[in-house]
């Protein structure tokens, strides 16, 4: 989001919002292909890489792989109208392209945040039991064991207290 904010203000001052620079210094085109290139590799660390390790971390082990074969198309299709919208968004809308992407990493932020259940030390198996999903009379001890939130369905670490004699090690 700061590359994205940055890119947008250096935009601002060179060409203004109507899109025209009286003149472009060399030093000036470097800065900007700098920051451009910056943007782009804090990008691919960070956000780009999640719509591949979030699906196979939220969906239940019987229906994940289905849910990967449509996870898969609908990156690449969106990857596609990006690529493809891009140009056209960036001459339309000039340096607020740069403001309005910050602005979708924001609400991006905030879904993740506010929606996707924290899965870390959960095994496979369990991913039914701490996203809310089903409960069976055989679940197993973490999933008897772990209590979640009404809102976001997000796991709490069981106490000791709580795993004495279920076989769960904290």
């Amino acid at each position: 989001m700061c590359m994205q904010v940055v890119l947008g203000t250096l935009i601002a001052l060179k060409f203004g919002t109507s899109g025209v620079a009286a003149e472009l210094t060399k030093s000036y085109a470097s800065i900007l292909v700098f920051f451009i290139s910056l943007y782009v590799a804090a990008f691919a660390w960070s956000w780009s890489p999640l719509g591949w390790p979030v699906p196979t971390e939220i969906f239940p082990l019987e229906i994940r792989s289905a849910a990967q074969s449509m996870t898969v198309p609908v990156n690449m299709l969106f990857t596609f109208l990006i690529a493809h919208v891009f140009l056209t968004a960036l001459c339309s809308l000039k340096l607020g392209l740069f403001f309005f992407l910050a602005g979708w990493v924001v609400v991006m932020t905030a879904f993740i945040a506010l929606f996707l259940p924290d899965t870390k030390n959960v095994p496979i198996e369990e991913m039914r039991y701490c996203c809310g999903g089903a409960t069976d009379s055989g679940a197993s001890s973490l999933a008897t064991t772990t209590s979640t939130s009404a809102t976001w369905k997000r796991p709490r670490k069981p106490q000791p207290c709580e795993t004495k004699g279920t076989g769960v090690e904290c």
